[in-house]
């Protein structure tokens, strides 16, 4: 009893705290309408995944973006979805991808509080005197004390490593590409200390028209040299609703492809 009792206070106090928003680290409400447009307040969509990268690649080149995320290791516990939505409402996610990976137990010491009482009986005898001359007198008194004793109750707890990505509907792309920094080994690779890797082509988006691909080296849009994100934006922002030649480097052959750049 005592055991299930102690259970059951660690349970509550594992519900206090919501660590999917104490460990939020990300985009406000306000910077993500900002960016992204008014926010609707729905439900966030939530998906679970083993494979979070997997997970957020494909959301990424179905035009979303990620503003957000939450990583800690707490108790196990049912109400991880419910504390996720919880955050994801509070800045108006979309979708949320939600990972729940087990990190093993440890014993804990729970203090438990009890109520307890003591009696003690007090007996009495003596001699009352009157007109009658003198008479024994006995009887008894019975005295209740009451009060509390603690224990500690050895408990196994659970743990879990959760992560939660929040990712929302993006505005329609410029041109519909994500890149990331070339390695010394990439740079070698392609001859030159120019470029970047396109690790991302936004479904539908004018890039995905011109059959610009995952995987290809971007080397210039224009005649802008890419080598950052950066670049990239420069780019973006000066050929914006134009036709431009973007500079590619697939397979180790060098090409060009013309991207109708849309209008933001």
């Amino acid at each position: 009893m005592k055991r299930l009792l102690a259970i059951g206070a660690l349970a509550s106090l594992a519900g206090c705290a919501n660590g999917f928003s104490q460990y939020y680290h990300g985009m406000t409400r306000e910077e993500i309408v900002a960016r992204s447009g008014p926010r609707s307040d729905s439900t966030p969509k939530v998906l679970y995944s083993s494979n979070v990268r997997s997970e957020s690649e494909r959301l990424a080149e179905n035009n979303f973006a990620l503003v957000g995320e939450s990583s800690f290791q707490a108790q196990q516990t049912r109400r991880a979805e419910a504390n996720a939505i919880e955050q994801g409402k509070t800045i108006g996610a979309d979708v949320i991808v939600l990972s729940v990976r087990d990190a093993g137990s440890e014993t804990v010491s729970m203090p438990l509080t009890m109520p307890t009482t003591s009696t003690s009986v007090s007996t009495f005898n003596g001699s009352a005197f009157g007109s009658r001359g003198v008479t024994s007198v006995m009887g008894s008194a019975t005295t209740t004390s009451y009060g509390t004793a603690t224990t500690f109750v050895p408990v196994t707890v659970r743990r879990a490593d959760y992560y939660a990505g929040y990712w929302v509907k993006a505005k329609t792309p410029v041109m519909g590409i994500h890149i990331v920094p070339l390695s010394p080994e990439e740079h070698k690779k392609i001859g030159t200390n120019a470029g970047a890797l396109i690790n991302t082509v936004v479904i539908g988006s004018p890039a995905y028209i011109a059959d610009i691909f995952k995987g290809d080296y971007l080397m210039a849009i224009g005649d802008v040299s890419i080598s950052s994100g950066a670049d990239l934006q420069r780019a973006i922002a000066k050929y914006a609703g134009a036709a431009v030649p973007v500079q590619l480097v697939r397979d180790g052959q060098r090409l060009t492809k013309n991207v109708a750049m849309a209008t933001p």
